[in-house]
């Protein structure tokens, strides 16, 4: 399977690993499901990020502007994807938040 473009869209075979490896939104505690969700670059392609899987993540909506780089740093978090999947949110004061990528086998 392909895991990197050197475009800003991810493939057809990437969105689909995406919905099934996220489930649901990427913030901590956000349960919306991936179908209703953006899929979205972690560190911004803009600003250089890659368009991998290792820097693609689902992320609702609501949550989803929350990162953008138009926020204040008063206001803007941060993601940022681990090695295992896991995406470490950092708030405007600092703190980190993980959210794990679910266990459990997906077909879609």
């Amino acid at each position: 399977m392909v895991t990197k473009v050197d475009r800003y869209t991810p493939t057809n075979a990437m969105r689909r690993f995406l919905r099934a490896r996220d489930q649901r939104c990427r913030f901590p505690g956000c349960h919306t499901p991936a179908h209703r969700c953006e899929i979205d670059h972690n560190h911004d392609y803009a600003r250089g990020g890659p368009t991998e899987l290792t820097n693609l993540s689902d992320f609702c909506p609501g949550h989803h502007p929350l990162k953008h780089p138009d926020l204040s740093d008063t206001h803007r978090w941060t993601a940022h994807q681990l090695p295992d999947g896991t995406v470490r949110w950092t708030s405007p004061l600092g703190r980190t938040y993980d959210d794990r990528a679910s266990r459990r086998v997906m077909f879609v």
